[in-house]
């Protein structure tokens, strides 16, 4: 157990970071919208961000764009009869809470060695942690179809329909992901999935011994022992997961600044659209945060192990100071992590083109959905295979 001092400053410190990383998301969408078309740059230039400019309307600028968003804001709002405010209140307010919850299941860094007992500096470290993940991923998936059956027209109950599919192919699709992370680590607990990516492993110590060849060098070649490497069919799989996560049917798309169709009421309320905005935002932060947590050994730098500079300027200058300068430097290696997969995260859903509901779900379930039983099957099989050899673990 821990203190509450300790508790707190972890809870801040995460806190922090993710309204950072909401921050850096928001201004990467930005970017990404005023930025011109890949194929035809020259037929639409970047804008002005901050300022009037005589070649643009000035609606271009940012502040003048901020201004009239307050006033967007703070105007009367639209009341629309067939419309269940309180349904989509309770269903945002039910998302938030998941989307929370769920971030603070998410280790940022390695454990705490300044005391006796090394801490995982996590804010929520439960022992059957993957099992609270794919249930808030559950509640995140109702809250959404309750957002869209709260307008009682029939193209948001087709819609709603739609999106509950979407989520069942996600929370399937994601269960057989997450299966062959807990085979391999032994344990339901996301710290100890973390912790088993710290070591390093040699891919090509299977090759014949010959000294003096390029097969010597090729068998002491180390690698960092991250799931992106010891499963890449796991790391590709979680891929369409993210995307699963990440998509929230707004009718303003915020990248491509025009609009879509979605079926799902007033997305175009002001206040209704900042909530969702600010939901979508968080979804993105949750799914990099888990892809970097799950996948890229979240904090930890390659060939470099926080125990061993903890032991070494131990006789120098005490513990503590050293663990701080470790938790300090795998933050901040895991908050780069993080900002480099929404940038290229942002990248993709720019260059490519938005897949139906329809068409998505039957991907999933036709062709995703066997390629991860066979993954989870493969590594079942290799694990035990492993454990029956005589040098197994």
């Amino acid at each position: 157990m821990i203190g509450v001092g300790a508790a707190i400053a972890i809870a801040l410190v995460w806190c922090g970071l993710v309204l950072a990383a909401v921050v850096v998301c928001a201004a990467i969408e930005r970017r990404s919208r005023l930025a011109g078309p890949i194929a035809r740059g020259a037929w639409s230039p970047p804008r002005s961000k901050w300022g009037p400019d005589p070649r643009y309307p000035p609606a271009a600028s940012l502040l003048l764009r901020s201004l009239a968003e307050m006033a967007r804001q703070v105007r009367s709002r639209t009341v629309v009869p067939d419309q269940s405010a309180m349904l989509r209140s309770v269903g945002r307010c039910i998302a938030w809470l998941a989307l929370a919850s769920a971030l603070s299941l998410v280790p940022f860094a390695g454990p705490w060695e300044g005391g006796a007992i090394p801490i995982p500096l996590v804010v929520v470290d439960l022992p059957s942690g993957l099992l609270a993940l794919v249930f808030l991923v559950l509640l995140m998936g109702l809250a959404q179809v309750a957002i869209g059956l709260a307008d009682r027209s029939l193209w948001s109950r087709l819609g709603s329909v739609r999106m509950a599919s979407r989520n069942l192919g996600t929370l399937a699709l994601l269960i057989l992901v997450l299966a062959p992370l807990s085979i391999e680590s032994q344990s339901l607990r996301i710290h100890d999935v973390v912790s088993a990516q710290q070591t390093t492993f040699a891919p090509f110590s299977w090759l014949p011994f010959a000294p003096g060849s390029a097969f010597e060098v090729l068998r002491s070649w180390r690698w960092p022992a991250w799931n992106c490497f010891m499963q890449p069919v796991s790391a590709l799989l979680f891929l369409p997961v993210l995307a699963g996560l990440s998509h929230r049917p707004l009718a303003w798309d915020p990248e491509a600044g025009s609009l879509r169709p979605s079926g799902f009421g007033l997305d175009g309320d002001p206040v209704g659209l900042a909530w969702g905005l600010l939901e979508a935002r968080l979804a993105r932060v949750l799914a990099a945060a888990l892809f970097v947590a799950l996948f890229l050994g979240s904090g930890a730098l390659p060939f470099v192990s926080g125990f061993e500079i903890v032991d070494r300027l131990e006789p120098f200058i005490g513990r503590t100071l050293p663990a701080l300068i470790v938790a300090g430097l795998e933050t901040t290696v895991f908050f780069g992590k993080w900002i480099l997969l929404l940038v290229l995260g942002a990248a993709i859903r720019r260059a490519t083109a938005r897949m139906r509901e329809d068409r998505w779900t039957r991907i999933v379930v036709t062709r995703l959905l066997p390629i991860a039983w066979a993954n989870v099957l493969l590594v079942s099989a290799i694990r035990l295979l492993d454990g029956a050899l005589p040098g197994g673990a």
